[in-house]
């Protein structure tokens, strides 16, 4: 996003670019919705967005009702989430999505089928493709809808996880079952500040700046040069003295450093960890001497933003994902060229 305006580019198979249309690609960012956004987050197939006015809209694929409407129809434009009151956030990585609420509230609609909706139902429940609240807790701070799991901090800075964890990746230690279909605070500490749950792991930030990844690790993508998986979040990734950001995804984590500059490590085999050649794995990499505020780990690619909205992508870019004009990989991280 730029300045609220809001943009997309890549695949449009399942109308997961807002257009209005379905089918091809799009390697230039294309701008998609004249109204003013606050934040947007694209999952497989599916897109979700926060407006300035706390509406959520979501579009794209919803063959699990992940976009939330009460129905199982794709919707190829941005189509408002019927939530009880405006949002203050809201999040998506795969085919569910999360959204808390002014009230302090959380919400969560699409695939269920590993609990990550966090309602105590049975196991392989149905998709809900309405919003349903989770639990009755009204101290939310932020969520992170992962696949198959999602994580959140609850006021004073709890940290909890629920839905699938054959991988470790909700963190609660060894003796817990591969599937946990409500809340469970993962670590004691009351300073967390932060949480993004991946596809088989998880990352979280500390108040001290200390960030911590837990679930799968072959290539040293949770922590780097620690066995694999990793089931708690008492391992700390090392490479920069803190982090003020992290970004999981399931073959690589990324994070922004104290003095804002880039850092991926774990599998770079699609070039997604910018260390400018192709290679298995790497650990703590700086992708560039660039200065970002936010930064997003994609399955094969990774994007980071400047504080002068300046967009910069690496990795995989077979369907234009990384808005290049191309479709050709990048090893090391490139700015995009907005219209």
């Amino acid at each position: 996003m730029r300045t609220g305006a809001l943009y997309c580019w890549g695949s449009n198979a399942t109308g997961q670019l807002g257009t209005g249309s379905t089918g091809g690609s799009q390697t230039n960012p294309i701008r998609v919705d004249t109204q003013s956004w606050v934040s947007v987050h694209a999952g497989y197939g599916c897109t979700c967005g926060l407006l300035t006015d706390g509406h959520v809209l979501c579009w794209g694929d919803n063959t699990d009702g992940q976009l939330g409407q009460g129905d199982l129809d794709p919707r190829s434009s941005p189509t408002q989430v019927p939530l009880p009151r405006p949002a203050s956030s809201v999040s998506v990585r795969s085919d569910h999505a999360c959204a808390i609420l002014t009230d302090g509230s959380l919400w969560c609609w699409g695939n269920n089928f590993e609990g990550q909706m966090g309602q105590d139902d049975p196991p392989d429940a149905p998709p809900e493709p309405s919003p349903l609240r989770v639990g009755p807790g009204a101290d939310w701070q932020s969520v992170s809808a992962g696949e198959g799991h999602t994580c959140g901090i609850r006021a004073p800075g709890t940290l909890w996880c629920w839905g699938r964890n054959l991988s470790g990746q909700l963190g609660l230690g060894t003796d817990v079952p591969g599937q946990t279909r409500v809340p469970q605070q993962v670590h004691p500490a009351t300073d967390w500040v932060s949480v993004s749950a991946g596809s088989h792991l998880s990352c979280a930030l500390r108040a001290t700046n200390a960030a911590s990844c837990f679930g799968v690790n072959p290539v040293g993508q949770a922590v780097p040069g620690q066995s694999d998986p990793q089931l708690s979040p008492d391992a700390y990734v090392a490479g920069p003295a803190g982090f003020t950001a992290v970004d999981a995804h399931v073959f690589h984590c990324c994070g922004l450093d104290l003095a804002g500059r880039a850092w991926c490590w774990g599998r770079n085999e699609e070039g997604q960890i910018g260390a400018g050649a192709w290679s298995l794995s790497e650990p703590e990499t700086q992708l560039s001497s660039e200065v970002f505020i936010e930064i997003s780990a994609g399955r094969f690619s990774t994007c980071a933003i400047t504080a002068s909205d300046a967009v910069w992508c690496v990795g995989q870019n077979a369907q234009g994902q990384l808005g290049l004009g191309d479709t050709a990989v990048r090893y090391t991280i490139e700015a995009l060229v907005f219209p």
